[in-house]
């Protein structure tokens, strides 16, 4: 059954809510924003958009972003000595 001291009681035993306080803007700006709105929806919206006159039979596809290439390890070379030599072959100056 409902009672109002019940329901009294039990809001005392709850925490206390936060109360929002929401910054009200000026009533004169709030008052020319809502006519400024108003005169918008009125006019309405009235405009063509025109097509772009194409000059050229070639289709050019627009330059995209190329990102350079950023390797997780680095890339493997070639074993060969730049004088044809392998580098694994040419005898060691220390070797007998």
């Amino acid at each position: 059954m409902y009672s109002p001291q019940k329901e009294k009681e039990i809001e005392d035993r709850m925490a206390p809510k936060a109360k929002k306080e929401a910054p009200a803007p000026p009533k004169a700006e709030a008052k020319a924003k809502a006519l400024k709105a108003k005169k918008a929806v009125l006019k309405g919206v009235h405009s063509h958009k025109k097509k772009k006159i194409r000059t050229s039979p070639t289709f050019r596809r627009p330059k995209t972003l190329r990102l350079r290439r950023r390797p997780k390890y680095a890339p493997r070379r070639n074993n060969m000595h730049p004088g044809g030599t392998s580098l694994t072959t040419m005898p060691s100056s220390n070797s007998p």
